[in-house]
Formats: C-alpha cells, structure tokens, sequence
C-alpha cells in the first residue's frame, strides 16, 4: 500500500470513528460508496473519500478539529471560483466555497467531507447559502434515501450508506458501474476522473422513491428554489439547464404541495410528478432545437460547399481571362513594333 493510501485509510477510520462516537449521521458517498458497495473496500487509485452529512450539522463536524488534529488530520475549507449560473462567467476569486470540507492528513489531502442542505421538496442538494453557490447539482438526491440507511462493509468494519445504493451507484456510473474503471479509462459522457456520468438522470430516483410510496414531510426545510447564483463548473450549469426547471423558470411548476386544503403526500407526490412532467418536456424540446442546429448546419455546409464550388469556378474563369489577356498582349507587341518602324519611315 502506497503512502498517500495508507494516509487516507488512516484519515478515514479516524474521521469515521469521531463522527460515530459523536453521533453525527452520514452516510457514504461517491467513490467511497461504489468501493464499498462493489469491493467492500476503498478504491486503491480514488485519491480521497467522501463522507455525506446534513449541513444542520456542519457546526458539530467542525468542532471535532482540535481532536482530529492531535491525529495529525486538518479540516480546511474548499476555496474555488464558481461559474455564474446565468451568464457562465466565472465568479470572484474564493468567493464560492464548495459546500465541503477538505481532509489532509501529514499535509496531503486525503478525502471530502460534503455538506447537504434538505429542501421543502424533499430534495438534499450540496447548497451553500452564504454565497448562493449550488456545488456538484448532480449529486442531489430524495430523502428517502436518506432516511433509513443501510451499512456496508469497508474491510472488517461497517459503515451506513443509502437505500437502494446499488439504484443510485446505477445512476450515478451508469450500467457498468460494478465494473471497475482501470485509471486511464475514459467513457464518453463520463467524468474521466471518477466514472461519473455527466448527465445523470436523477430522475430515475425521485420517480423510484414516489413508486416506494415516499411521503415525507418537509415543510420546516428552507424553500426551494433559493436564490442561486453559482454553480461550481460549466458541467454543471448545462445540468442545472436539463434537470432543475425551478431555477431556469419559475412559472414552469407550481408549488402543489402547499396547495391549501390538500392531504401533505398528495401534495408532495402530485409536485413531483409536475417537476418530472416539465422535465420531460424541456429535455425533448433541448432535443428537439439540438436536431434543429444539426440541420441547420448541414444546410449551411451544403451552401458552403456550392459556394466555394461558385468561388471556384469563378477564379478558374478568372485564371483563364488573365491568361487570355497575356497572351493577346504578347502577340500584340510584335504588331505595334511593325507599325512604328513604318511609321518611323514615312516620316524620313
């Protein structure tokens, strides 16, 4: 084992032990959840892990530090620069911090300790409301999920992860995702990374919790949508385009579920079926203009071509005329020579 996977290992059982004996929920999550689930052990080539909370306790993780550091482990903010979500430019520098804090252990940084803000809708997403930054949006996840864990082993431990995990690792990697990704590989439409897939249809998981007979009440989270004003890269604004109809247009949906006089999981279920109903229809009308840029550019390469054949033809008639008029002239030169020596005789 390599020093940087000893460190991690190391920074990970400690972390997890103090959280535990804290009584701190999370869960496990990305890389560190496929391992577990798929090998029942961190992946040797992840660089670091990753630990899901609540971001209600944000405040208790942090007060582990003093304990973690005495263990040579250091919790640091994630400074980054955020892209705006409607223009795409980037942000002011270290003014979006992801909604995560980073593990280094002997100076190395080791794993991810993310933080998950429970919206009235029931959705967890990574939202950070001092700078309005929506981190890693593809991450989001129903709280069904979350609500009754499930465990997995990482070597001879168990730690909780969430239910159905191997529905949402399927989501989340894709089809393949119990094979493992030699370092290198690359899929198109995945992270190069992590195997992540870029457009993950999170759909699948609102639409298999509903189908559970999920019926949580969520009134007392804060409201969505907040303001956002950043995302954390270009990947995830076009997300936040095809799966987030909230924060692109606010008439698109009701909020069905505070209708008055209407039974709470009518309410909520009856919210979702509207988002995935608009969904569905901003996704086929992305498809529908996406076919519709494809023909417009196979029409104007099809007159770029009868252009530049036009062009062509008209240089080749050019080329001619030019060459026409040289050689008229050459053959003109001898004539004009003839009549001025004759005229240079009449005039002796």
């Amino acid at each position: 084992m390599s020093t940087r996977a000893a460190d991690r290992l190391r920074a990970f059982e400690a972390v997890t032990s103090r959280v535990e004996t804290a009584g701190i929920p999370y869960v496990l999550s990305g890389g560190t959840l496929l391992g577990a689930v798929r090998d029942g052990a961190l992946i040797p080539h992840d660089p670091d892990f990753d630990l899901e909370f609540d971001r209600d306790d944000e405040a208790r993780v942090r007060a582990l530090q003093d304990d973690l550091a005495a263990l040579g482990i250091e919790l640091r903010v994630k400074q980054r620069n955020g892209i705006g979500l409607a223009d795409g430019r980037p942000g002011p520098d270290g003014g979006c911090h992801a909604s995560n804090l980073q593990v280094y252990a002997d100076g190395r940084h080791v794993g991810d300790l993310l933080f998950f803000t429970m919206f009235d809708d029931g959705i967890a997403r990574r939202y950070d409301a001092a700078t309005r930054t929506l981190y890693n949006p593809r991450m989001m996840i129903p709280a069904w999920y979350l609500e009754e864990p499930r465990t997995a082993r990482i070597g001879t431990r168990s730690y909780p992860v969430v239910r159905d995990a191997a529905l949402v690792l399927e989501v989340t990697y894709g089809p393949d995702w119990r094979r493992p990704i030699a370092p290198g590989d690359f899929t198109a439409g995945s992270n190069p990374r992590s195997g992540a897939v870029y457009d993950k249809p999170t759909e699948r998981l609102i639409e298999h919790a509903l189908a559970q007979g999920w019926d949580g009440d969520y009134r007392d989270r804060p409201s969505w949508p907040p303001r956002v004003t950043y995302v954390n890269s270009h990947a995830a604004r076009r997300w936040v385009f095809r799966h987030e109809p909230e924060l692109v247009s606010t008439d698109i949906l009701t909020r069905a579920h505070r209708l008055a006089g209407r039974d709470r999981a009518a309410g909520l279920r009856a919210h979702h079926q509207r988002r995935l109903d608009a969904i569905a229809i901003g996704q086929a009308f992305a498809a529908a203009e996406a076919r519709w840029q494809r023909t417009q550019h196979r029409r104007s390469r099809e007159e770029r071509q009868v252009l530049e054949a036009e062009l062509a033809e008209f240089r080749a008639r050019e080329a001619e005329r030019r060459h026409r008029r040289r050689w008229l002239r050459r053959l003109r030169r001898p004539v004009r020579s003839l009549q001025n020596l004759r005229a240079r005789r009449r005039r002796r």
